[in-house]
């Protein structure tokens, strides 16, 4: 974080007028900010992520609308711990007896937090409260080596009115995708994401950012040359520029995985926001992959997108199977004994730029090009907010 960093100050609110708490942040604020307020209907999730979605900036605060007792700076005394690399989260200091201090357990009340701007989004699968549980058990699992704090020097005032709230339903959600704090769920997948670190580093943040945004809560293990901060990352250093060394990435990964199947990501590729991270494979001796992904290459003349096979980036196995498979070095698919399987979902998309490996690769014959998908946009959509 440099001095010169944007920071958006979001006011996530169901309510229509909230002119004296914007009057109020805007007369406090001393640091380079943008101010946002959603004012729309919906659910303290939805009015979060239409923040989020909308804030240029690459640090957020978050203040709720029944939060005052702003002072002159208090955003730059907010964010100032974000500095320490260490820190994923900061609170405010709030004065309310509902203030519960859960950093033990990395997790603090969403009403007055600042955190630097990434792919995690609020799950609007919750309705009436444990939003901000979810987010900070997010973070955790995205930043493992990263801790949330309570800024003592940024006290505030939490007046704690009525919200719309269902804490047991809530709950009900929370514990069934997470499990309790004391005895977190199991999960029985891992994502296993491999990069040369070879691609624009920008675009392999937005992919790395994408695939926060819509994993669910499945863990990551990244296995990198340069070090990253993704999930639990290992840094296995410079490596030479081919398949071999992808490999040899991939068994890492795999053997510090501890469940049962992994999910296979890549650093050029967008993923889904249902159909890929939701499947739920249930044969060990299967290589299930996803039949719905196409190419995008990054050239001028190339305006469409053109139905690609299966890819490295795009299976879902056994780990035990996996590792199986490299125990000699280089896999071998084809092999007559392989059983594959095959499932879908949304369209996935694989960028070829002049980065990676191979530049060129197999088109399945007999399928049309594509101009644009409902979700990704046209291939000009793609290179603007990825490349």
């Amino acid at each position: 974080m440099s001095d010169k960093d944007l920071i958006s100050i979001c006011l996530p609110t169901y309510k229509s007028q909230v002119t004296k708490n914007l009057e109020e942040i805007r007369n406090t604020a001393t640091g380079n900010v943008e101010i946002l307020a959603s004012c729309q209907e919906g659910s303290a999730a939805y009015n979060r992520n239409w923040c989020l979605d909308r804030a240029k900036g690459n640090i957020i605060i978050m203040v709720d609308d029944d939060i005052t007792g702003f002072f002159k700076g208090w955003d730059e005394v907010l964010v100032k711990p974000l500095t320490d690399n260490s820190i994923s989260i900061v609170s405010a200091r709030l004065s309310s007896p509902m203030m519960y201090d859960g950093t033990e357990f990395n997790i603090v009340p969403s009403s007055a937090i600042a955190f630097r701007k990434s792919g995690i989004r609020f799950d609007e699968n919750f309705v009436g409260g444990f939003e901000d549980t979810d987010f900070c058990k997010q973070m955790e699992q995205a930043f493992p080596n990263k801790k949330t704090l309570i800024n003592e020097d940024c006290k505030l005032i939490h007046l704690n009115e009525k919200k719309k709230q269902n804490m047991k339903e809530a709950r009900k959600v929370f514990v069934k995708k997470w499990g309790l704090v004391h005895h977190p769920k199991k999960s029985d997948r891992t994502i296993v994401y491999y990069t040369g670190n070879t691609e624009e580093e920008s675009f392999e943040q937005k992919v790395r950012n994408n695939i926060l945004r819509v994993k669910g809560n499945l863990p990551i293990i990244s296995v990198s040359q340069t070090p990253i901060e993704f999930g639990r990352n290992i840094c296995v250093g410079k490596l030479p520029h081919c398949y071999e060394s992808a490999f040899q990435q991939v068994k890492v990964g795999l053997e510090k995985a501890d469940t049962e199947y992994v999910v296979m990501c890549e650093s050029d590729v967008l993923y889904p926001t249902k159909g890929y991270f939701d499947f739920i494979p249930t044969d060990p001796t299967v290589i299930y992959t996803y039949d719905n992904v196409w190419l995008m290459w990054n050239r001028e003349n190339r305006t469409r997108f053109y139905k690609h096979g299966t890819t490295c980036g795009s299976i879902i196995l056994s780990r035990a199977l996996y590792i199986n498979m490299l125990k000699d070095g280089m896999p071998n698919f084809f092999a007559s004994d392989v059983k594959w399987e095959h499932f879908t979902g949304e369209p996935m998309i694989n960028i070829k730029t002049r980065q990676g490996v191979s530049f060129g690769t197999t088109l399945q014959k007999g399928v049309n090009p594509i101009a644009s998908f409902p979700y990704w946009g046209t291939v000009e959509d793609v290179k603007r907010n990825y490349l």
